[in-house]
């Protein structure tokens, strides 16, 4: 499956949609995020409209961030992060952004190339002896790039209902052993993400302790990034932090408090990170200035040509029944993943892109390196309303009209 399993069964439950668009000011205190001012009428009505869409999806909460020329156009939350308190969203409140984790965690593996300290030839087995599979002739073929770019060989989306469930990583690596290859690794496309865990043993070897202590030193702390986390025992204690949410059909229409998903703790570099919209916006515009953001530069610009290379073209079979709304064929027609990122065309135009979800938490983030435009979504409940604000983002920068996406979102046909 193209999207985690997960999205299937909150898409049972979503409702017709607005519409959307265009772009805001707001002032902040960070560095790492400079505001541009723009006409007051034109924020007014994106303001409006954003808010409108939000409710129509049944969206507790949403924040969003807006680049456009290298500066930050929006950075505001929309709703609630908690509807027991009615507790309001913010641009700081801190979500799971689950698979948008493999991003950082491929810039991170590719820095460590680029330092000498690893090679993406290098076979899986050489990195560790527990990933062992059942094919000895084609575990031999299997390199640290396969599993970067998604092209491992093995079935796609392995025991994904099962991490929900917070089972042990380490249980799931024991199973390996008899899990047979479906491809010839590097052939065919195929989301991973109980692969993505042997990552954790490169940044042990380099000298640090883990994944994520290596992003603290070489990506967080030089951006001024504040908020982002691994560990669940301090994110449970965040007082703002979303709640996750979901929603069934009944008469009248029930939104429901979720269980927290132990998915990406499982996980751990496929969708471990937690931080806020302002964060990930930082994130964005590092990506978009490949490595550097006012004045410093944390990354060689050539690691970002290697993650936004296309590795694997991605057919449309193997996008999830029922997502379309991710890569609508008015205007996407070229699907493909690089290392740790997803790459479309809209229009022509090329876009970088990751999506994360969790029960009840969705996370977006998609650039047009072009046109030098950039959004950051993130809400706490699953729903098309990311992909939707997209879509109108895009289609207005660049002059395009006559679709009606949150509509469209609700299309059943691919």
């Amino acid at each position: 499956m193209f999207v985690e399993k997960l999205q299937a069964f909150e898409l049972n439950s979503l409702i017709k949609t607005g519409y959307l668009l265009v772009a805001l000011v707001i002032s902040v205190s960070q560095d790492a995020c400079s505001i541009t001012s723009v006409d007051d009428q034109f924020v007014k009505e994106f303001k409006h409209l954003i808010d409108k869409a939000r409710q129509k999806f049944d969206v507790p909460g949403v924040a969003v961030g807006l680049i456009k020329d290298g500066s930050v156009i929006l950075l505001e939350g929309f709703g609630n992060r908690s509807l027991k308190n009615k507790e309001p969203m913010n641009p700081d409140t801190l979500f799971q952004i689950a698979s948008i984790s493999k991003t950082f965690v491929a810039a991170a593996v590719l820095k460590l190339e680029s330092e000498g300290k690893l090679s993406l030839d290098s076979p899986v087995s050489s990195v560790s002896p527990m990933y062992a599979f059942k094919d000895g002739h084609l575990r031999k073929q299997l390199r640290l790039k396969h599993i970067l770019s998604h092209t491992s060989g093995l079935a796609a989306d392995l025991w994904h209902t099962e991490f929900q469930r917070g089972v042990s990583y380490t249980k799931f690596l024991g199973l390996l052993k008899d899990q047979p290859f479906v491809s010839k690794p590097g052939t065919e496309y195929g989301y991973q993400n109980i692969l993505f865990g042997i990552f954790e043993h490169s940044f042990n070897k380099s000298g640090y302790i883990s994944w994520a202590d290596y992003l603290d030193h070489n990506i967080f702390r030089p951006l001024k990034m504040l908020s982002p986390l691994a560990k669940p025992e301090i994110y449970n204690q965040e007082k703002n932090r979303a709640t996750p949410y979901r929603k069934k059909r009944s008469n009248p229409l029930e939104v429901y408090e979720a269980l927290p998903s132990k998915f990406g703790w499982a996980t751990g570099p496929a969708a471990g990170l937690v931080m806020s919209t302002r964060d990930l916006v930082v994130w964005v515009r590092c990506m978009m200035n490949k490595g550097i953001l006012d004045g410093v530069r944390i990354m060689d610009s050539k690691i970002f040509d290697k993650m936004t290379k296309i590795r694997i073209p991605v057919p449309r079979s193997a996008v999830a029944q029922g997502f379309h709304w991710f890569f609508p064929k008015e205007r996407v027609h070229e699907i493909s993943y690089g290392y740790g990122v997803r790459l479309h065309d809209w229009n022509g135009n090329k876009v970088v892109m990751h999506d994360g979800f969790l029960r009840g938490q969705r996370s977006h983030f998609s650039y047009m390196p072009e046109k030098n435009i950039g959004i950051v979504v993130l809400s706490n409940m699953v729903s098309p309303l990311p992909e939707v604000l997209r879509s109108y983002y895009f289609d207005r920068v660049l002059g395009l009209n006559g679709i009606d996406w949150a509509t469209h979102a609700m299309d059943k046909t691919l």
